[in-house]
């Protein structure tokens, strides 16, 4: 039997699979996706650390609703593929079509808040500025704050 968790945050949706994708459990699946098409979700992401087994019906069913969401411009994860299901994804090289993430790299990519560059760089190159303008008697019009791979993490302009 199969059971069916969904979880919306955001506007991500995480939908949980515990139980096998079979021929005979897959109306169920199907219907658990039927809102996200038209919805204001970017992400749908699929749990499968609790799904021991999918046939060829259920990878059907999978493939059809990856199309689905990718043709409206929507990401599908699927997320914690246990080792035995992965293996069958493998061998039948459906690898290569999904965008499949451990829990921990989905949570980073998807879920984790971005912090705002204000709270990190931008009090300290105030500072910079105010120093700076008034030791220099000039008046500072653009700071960019660049790490060492070249990629600008601060820019301020007036």
């Amino acid at each position: 039997m199969l059971h069916i968790d969904i979880e919306e945050k955001d506007k991500v949706a995480v939908i949980s699979i515990n139980g096998e994708l079979s021929l005979h459990s897959v109306d169920g699946f199907e219907n658990a996706f039927k809102k996200y098409p038209a919805s204001d979700f970017n992400v749908v992401a699929l749990d499968l650390k609790n799904m021991p087994y999918i046939d060829s019906f259920g990878m059907s069913r999978m493939i059809k609703i990856s199309r689905l969401f990718t043709a409206t411009g929507k990401d599908f994860i699927l997320v914690d593929m246990n080792e035995n299901v992965y293996q069958i994804f493998k061998m039948s090289t459906f690898d290569r079509f999904f965008n499949i993430m451990t829990g921990e790299e989905f949570e980073i990519e998807y879920l984790t808040p971005e912090i705002p560059v204000r709270s990190y760089h931008t009090d300290h190159v105030d500072d910079f500025i105010q120093s700076y303008d008034s030791k220099n008697n000039l008046k500072v019009k653009q700071v960019e704050l660049v790490d060492d791979n070249g990629v600008t993490l601060v820019s301020l302009e007036e």
